[in-house]
């Protein structure tokens, strides 16, 4: 009898409320997600007023990974199609009503990379055109901007490229267009003995493709890094830190003043039981709202406090943090401040961040301090820039030198963990040579 009791008990504590469930989920929206559902909201209950509505969608602010913030981030900028933006380009060129038609349809089938996926023939056919005119017309869209867009396939692309910042030597073509694979694998060696060529010219064609665009029409997609709208911002000035809540997405909601007047002169009416019902949706509505405000404000004020050479130095100076011990400092449930950190930014004088950038795991030191993980990525980026390029250090060498010059103990196999995230190539793959090719 005691036991079915006490599961009765724990079955009532595990119900929650339709208003709990709704305050938790408004916890871990973003400001556009919470813009959204406030909305959703005002157009289902007349009572609720949305304060500030200002669109700020356009905001082209990004997140940051450790670069100094660009101010010309946050100045408005409209988005603009892949498919716009050729088909303006094409408003230059005097073409007749068949290329314009047909080229037009080339511009429509490329994908969102930039890519044209579809067979030369099979569309002049459809189009009851010859291939050479559907080549002739994907030539004129691989003139336009941005460069290597209308191409086939990568090597094409990368070869538009090259030509576009005249770099297409006969080189070049023959290594993309031949021996692509060999290239992508760096086997230069191998190449430059094939080709009869010097290994440096293999070398400087590889670095030159470094920076080019394998997916030139990717910026001008719509489904391309969405905007990202900071709720604070962080400051550190004269020894002291500044926490603030930015405007954009600091929204809240008011009681409509006409339908606040209905509600009291019709207290006994039909039309009032239904005002009173929609009165108290708007009512733990504005709770939530509270709630969520005053949590995250908590959250991003410890965050400031903890990790306060972050704010002041740069971030390199993250220490170890885990959302467990936040919890604890703050005396909150641990899911409390997952939601409160998802998708939420912050904006530093170092760039805009995410708030779960803040946590990270730690690294234990030889003098038994932690250190972040993030921090002994820095360094093994380091060490890796100033190694001798010709002889590259192994991942058990950058190990041996954390503990020589930075007192930090960890195993090979952590060093190729932290390499691997770092996008940072194993030795023999960052092995360069010299003019003689020798080793």
């Amino acid at each position: 009898m005691l036991h079915m009791q006490m599961l009765q008990n724990q079955s009532i504590q595990l119900k929650i409320s339709p208003e709990l469930s709704q305050a938790i989920s408004m916890l871990q929206y973003s400001a556009e997600e919470l813009l959204s559902f406030l909305q959703e909201k005002a157009e289902e209950n007349p009572l609720i007023e949305i304060d500030e509505l200002i669109d700020y969608s356009f905001l082209p602010s990004h997140p940051s990974s450790n670069t100094q913030a660009d101010p010309l981030e946050f100045i408005a900028a409209e988005d603009i199609h892949l498919t716009d933006y050729l088909l303006e380009q094409l408003l230059f060129f005097d073409l007749s009503p068949d290329e314009k038609r047909l080229t037009t349809y080339l511009i429509q089938c490329l994908d969102e990379n930039g890519y044209l996926q579809e067979d030369e023939n099979e569309m002049a056919l459809r189009l009851h055109t010859t291939q050479s005119e559907v080549e002739r017309c994907l030539e004129l869209i691989q003139s336009l901007e941005p460069a290597g867009v209308g191409a086939r396939n990568l090597q094409e692309c990368l070869l538009l490229q090259l030509e576009n910042i005249h770099m297409h030597t006969p080189l070049a073509e023959h290594i993309l267009s031949t021996h692509f694979e060999d290239f992508a694998y760096r086997k230069w060696s191998k190449l430059a003995r094939l080709l009869e060529v010097d290994i440096k010219q293999i070398q400087h064609l590889h670095e030159t493709i470094l920076t080019l665009d394998p997916k030139p029409g990717l910026s001008y997609s719509n489904q391309g890094i969405p905007a990202v709208i900071p709720d604070y911002t962080v400051q550190f000035q004269n020894g002291k830190l500044f926490v603030t809540k930015n405007g954009q997405g600091n929204w809240n909601i008011s009681l409509n003043k006409a339908y606040e007047t209905m509600l009291r002169q019709n207290k006994k009416t039909e039309e009032g039981s239904y005002l009173r019902e929609k009165y108290k949706e708007f009512q733990w509505i504005q709770n939530g709202l509270n709630t969520r405000n005053t949590t995250i404000h908590n959250v991003v004020l410890s965050l400031a406090d903890c990790q306060k050479s972050f704010f002041q130095k740069g971030p390199e100076y993250l220490k170890p943090l885990t959302m467990k011990e936040l919890a604890a400092y703050l005396n909150v449930h641990q899911s409390t401040i997952s939601r409160a950190v998802r998708n939420k930014y912050v904006h530093t004088p170092f760039g805009v961040f995410e708030l779960r950038s803040f946590f990270t795991g730690s690294t234990q030191a030889v003098n038994q301090e932690e250190v972040s993980s993030n921090r002994v990525k820095l360094f093994i980026k380091q060490i890796v820039e100033t190694e001798n390029k010709y002889n590259p250090l192994s991942d058990q060498q950058i190990a041996a030198m954390l503990k020589l010059k930075h007192e930090i103990n960890i195993s090979r196999r952590t060093v190729a963990k932290y390499r691997d995230e770092l996008r940072i190539l194993s030795s023999s793959k960052r092995k360069q040579f010299s003019a003689s090719g020798a080793i």
